[in-house]
């Protein structure tokens, strides 16, 4: 098979199973997750089949497959500089801008570590004992790309969230895939007043 699916990751051992796999595709589910879309393996790797791609996530919708629960991970906002975009709000919001970004196949700075697909390619290249965070912004900085895909639904089981290790803190001011006049308290991307 030219993919390995890894249940449950936790900690950083990413990169370690990554490099030791035998197979290039790679995609980590935490066991929070149930996957929503028939094809889902199969978005995630045409993903990454483009050039210059890093790590791959799709939107991970709530308990109740409306709202979201993660569309990305917002650089620069809330409290520790670290937050899951758009979460809470509706995945068919008729705000235009909300709307926009989770449905939109789009660049992000960081994805979700619940869930994500890689190659063993890409993360071989990644620095030594980094966390998840690190890591995506360090491919970045190598002149890859995120990708949130959309087209790609998983649900979060009934009463369980996934939170950003509370360890995580960012202390990038601006993520440059998300609107600078966004208010940066929050991840709803309301306009600053």
């Amino acid at each position: 098979s030219s993919q390995k699916i890894i249940l449950n990751p936790k900690n950083n051992w990413y990169k370690n199973v990554a490099i030791n796999s035998n197979n290039e595709y790679i995609i980590f589910i935490d066991d929070k997750l149930e996957v929503h879309s028939d094809d889902w393996a199969k978005r995630l790797i045409a993903d990454l089949s483009l050039v210059s791609i890093g790590i791959v996530s799709p939107v991970i919708l709530d308990h109740t497959a409306q709202n979201v629960a993660s569309a990305g991970i917002g650089v620069g906002y809330g409290q520790k500089g670290l937050v899951d975009m758009l979460s809470g709000m509706p995945f068919n919001d008729p705000h235009y801008t909300r709307g926009l970004y989770a449905k939109s196949r789009r660049n992000v700075s960081v994805v979700n570590p619940a869930m994500f697909s890689t190659t063993k390619t890409v993360f071989k290249k990644t620095v030594e004992d980094n966390n998840f965070f690190e890591i995506c912004l360090d491919l970045l900085n190598k002149g890859y790309r995120n990708i949130y895909n959309p087209y790609s639904k998983v649900i979060l089981q009934e009463s369980v969230s996934i939170d950003i290790n509370e360890d995580s803190t960012c202390e990038i001011e601006q993520d440059k895939y998300l609107n600078p006049n966004f208010n940066h308290k929050n991840q709803n991307m309301e306009v600053r007043l």
